[in-house]
């Protein structure tokens, strides 16, 4: 998966593609590992998608300036890539 803009603000976009449809989890955690949002959470078709994120956790409330951890599964691969949020 790629994501841009890295650094952010307000928002993100992660592109990710599908190789084989199947299960796909995308979710933003803080350095610590904790979830702060799910962004996809499904089944998805074969292909190229694209998510954003706000820079909100679940309770919808903005998040600090930090880094923080995108972590991509799909079917069995699983990937996690840094981002900055900077507001």
């Amino acid at each position: 998966h790629s994501i841009v803009p890295n650094p952010f603000n307000p928002c993100v976009t992660v592109f990710y593609e599908v190789r084989e449809s199947g299960p796909v989890t995308i979710s933003v955690h803080d350095v610590t590992g904790r979830l702060l949002r799910e962004l996809v959470d499904e089944v998805r078709p074969t292909g190229l998608s694209e998510v954003r994120w706000d820079g909100r956790d679940m309770s919808g409330r903005s998040v600090a300036s930090a880094t923080y951890i995108i972590r991509a599964a799909i079917n069995d691969r699983v990937e996690s890539k840094k981002v900055m949020l900077v507001r």
